[in-house]
This record gives structure tokens, C-alpha cells and sequence, in this order.
């Protein structure tokens, strides 16, 4: 067992010289797929008592574009399963809560200001979206793995995307255009910084697609607020497109010069200056709700992609950048709180398995998770 973990850590390191020799991003996204496909053999990273994975377990998660008609469909059928699922939180949490989905909106809204512009922000997303995945499977019998939006491939417009462009193997296209103006505003978390919410072509309930009659039921919460954001209160899913922010955040050079930075400080730092909040602007409507912003399906295909860059990010020196943590465990420090370190436990609530450590979840192949990205 010792010859083949020692040649399989000399396989990993050769498959990692790449990196030196092409830093372009389908460059490193190779030396991502041959160094993760040797760990599903033998990962010389596995935790101690973890169970292995194997190619029998693994979940491979693929672009929307690379799945099949059938495929789609399956994924679509799964996620609407989710809004006819009785809701997990108990009513004292989440008195507006109806289905699982709801769940989701629920444990993101209640951890808000602890997992965005903090050391949190990145590991927490990676076993929520693992939570949502494994639900899909669990009670809705779903056979795949989460599909991620790459939007590095661009289109001349969202509704040419087949992630958008309205037909029934789609998450549905733009909200009905509703008149509405730009915003500057403050955030209403301790910190109180400021932002910017461009206004979009549309703004109101999406027309097409799979989603049309699905209801959510909390929030909205920010930029509009009318409710302070679990109590119930259904509405449409909406949506607004404003594509300047994919076409300057969401391409092939961002995604590279985020590779290029050797902390997870950096990665953190400048994924949150632009990439971050573009898919999640780029989309609008219930994907700009800070709090909320899970009630669209899109929000697990935007953080599928942003965990795809941190494993691929991560493969390239997997010794250094495995346990690597940065900042504190609160937004923007306000108030200031510990610094993250890979020991902090992670709250999720009725979620998964509700409290998980964060040492458990930086490797998707150390056993407690099992997945990689084609």
C-alpha cells in the first residue's frame, strides 16, 4: 500500500509541472482533471477515518452545456421535486417555510453575515451547495451530480445560454420588464458598506421555461424589502438581466488572474471584487438578494462554478492550499470576531448534517465529501 501511495503522489506531482508550463486557464483546468481523476485512486490527502472514494462513488459534476436533453430534464425534474418536499425547518424558525427549497433560503439568510466577505464565505457555500445536491438525490431521486454554469463561455445574450433560453431544458429566461431605476445602497449589516444595484431588461416574474409557476415563499429581504425575511410570503421567481457585468467580470481573463493569486486570502479577496457578486448581478431579481438569493436555481449553478475554480485553484499545490484559511468569521470584521482557521464549525441548521467542520470540506475527495469536476 506504501509503493502505491508514493507512486501515485509522484504521478500527482508530475501532472502538476503543467502548471508551470501553462498558466492559461484550460491549462490548469487539464492539470485539475488528470491530478483529481489519480486522487479518486488513491488520495494521499484523505482524512483518517474517512471512508475512500471511489469511481463507484464519486459524484462527477459536468457543465449545463455538456449534459444531454435527458440529463436536463432529470436535473429540472428533481429541483421542481424540491418545491412539492414539506419543509425541514421547524415553524418557530422559518414560520413562512412550505417545501425544502424554502429550507435552503432559510440557512443562507440566517448565516448571511457571517459567510460573505469572510473567511467563511467559500468552504461554507461548498458544503451548502453539497447539501442541496445530495437532497436533490435523497428525496427527490435525482441520479447525477450538480451541473455548474461555466460562464467563461460566453453568448451574445443570457437567453442564447441553454441555462437560460426558455425551453422546457432550461432554468427559464428574463422576468417580464418592469420600469425601474439604478440604486445606490447600504447594506444593513454592521459594516454598512455600500453598493451599487444596476438596473436590468427585466425585473419581474420570469415568462418561460420549467419555473414559471414556482412559488418562494420568504424574503424578499435586500435590495427590496418586504418582509424582515422568514415569515411567509409567496411570490414568482424574478429576474433581470443585466449582462454588462458578465461580459466584464464573468470571462476567461477574470477567471485567470484569480488562478494566479497564492493565498486564499488573495482568491478570496479578488473573487469577492468582481466575480462573486457579477453572476449573482448579472442575473438580478432574487439572485441580488443577499439573503435570499438561494430561492433562485441559478444561485447553485453560479456557486457550483465559484467551487469548481477553488478545487481547480486548489489542485495546483494541494500541500499548501488544502487547510489554507484567511480573514475572520464575520463581514468585513464588523464585529470583530476570531480568525477562520480549518477547525471552526460551520452551521447549516436542519441543512445536511446541520453543524460541519470546515477540516472535513476543503478536499471534495476526502471521503466525508466525494466529488470532482469534469
Amino acid at each position: 500500500m506504501r509503493s502505491i501511495t508514493l507512486l501515485s503522489g509522484l504521478f500527482l506531482a508530475l501532472a502538476r509541472q503543467g502548471i508551470c508550463q501553462n498558466q492559461t486557464f484550460d491549462g490548469l483546468a487539464k492539470v485539475y482533471h488528470e491530478s483529481s481523476l489519480l486522487r479518486v485512486q488513491n488520495n494521499p490527502y484523505r482524512r483518517d477515518g474517512q471512508p475512500a472514494c471511489t469511481e463507484e462513488n464519486i459524484r462527477v459534476r459536468r457543465s449545463w452545456v455538456n449534459l444531454t436533453f435527458d440529463e436536463r430534464a432529470e436535473y429540472i425534474a428533481a429541483v421542481k421535486c424540491l418545491y412539492e418536499t414539506p419543509p425541514l425547518s421547524p415553524e418557530s424558525f422559518a414560520p413562512g417555510a412550505r417545501h425544502h427549497a424554502d429550507d435552503f433560503t432559510a440557512c443562507h439568510y440566517n448565516q448571511t453575515e457571517y459567510i460573505h466577505f469572510s473567511g467563511w464565505l467559500i468552504p461554507w457555500h461548498r458544503y451548502f451547495v453539497w447539501s442541496y445536491e445530495s437532497s436533490l438525490r435523497d428525496f427527490c431521486g435525482y441520479t447525477g451530480a450538480l451541473p455548474y454554469w461555466d460562464w467563461t463561455e460566453q453568448y451574445e445574450s443570457h437567453t442564447q445560454h441553454p441555462l437560460f433560453d426558455g425551453s422546457e431544458y432550461s432554468l427559464g429566461g428574463n422576468g417580464e420588464y418592469v420600469p425601474h431605476e439604478p440604486q445606490n445602497l447600504t447594506i444593513p449589516v454592521p459594516s454598512k458598506p455600500l453598493v451599487f444595484f444596476p438596473a436590468g431588461s427585466g425585473g419581474g416574474c420570469i415568462t418561460d421555461g420549467p419555473f414559471v409557476n414556482v412559488t418562494s415563499n420568504l424574503g424578499p429581504h435586500f435590495p427590496v424589502q418586504e418582509t424582515t425575511g422568514l415569515e411567509y410570503n409567496p411570490h414568482c421567481l424574478k429576474r433581470d438581466f443585466f449582462e454588462t457585468l458578465s461580459q466584464q467580470f464573468l470571462t476567461t481573463a477574470s477567471v485567470e488572474n484569480l488562478m494566479s493569486q497564492n493565498s486564499i486570502g488573495d482568491f478570496r479577496q479578488v473573487l469577492d471584487a468582481g466575480i462573486h457578486f457579477a453572476g449573482h448581478g448579472t442575473v438580478l431579481g432574487g439572485m441580488s438578494d443577499l439573503w435570499m438569493s438561494p430561492e433562485d436555481p441559478v444561485f447553485f449553478f453560479h456557486h457550483g462554478q465559484i467551487d469548481r475554480l477553488w478545487s481547480i485553484w486548489q489542485e495546483q499545490d494541494l500541500a499548501a492550499r488544502m487547510n489554507q484559511t484567511s480573514d475572520t468569521q464575520t463581514w468585513d470584521n464588523v464585529p470583530a470576531s476570531p480568525n477562520a482557521t480549518v477547525f471552526d464549525i460551520l452551521d447549516y441548521g436542519v441543512i445536511g448534517d446541520g453543524r460541519v467542520e470546515m477540516v472535513d470540506i476543503v478536499d471534495t475527495m476526502g471521503g466525508f465529501l466525494c466529488y470532482r469536476y469534469e
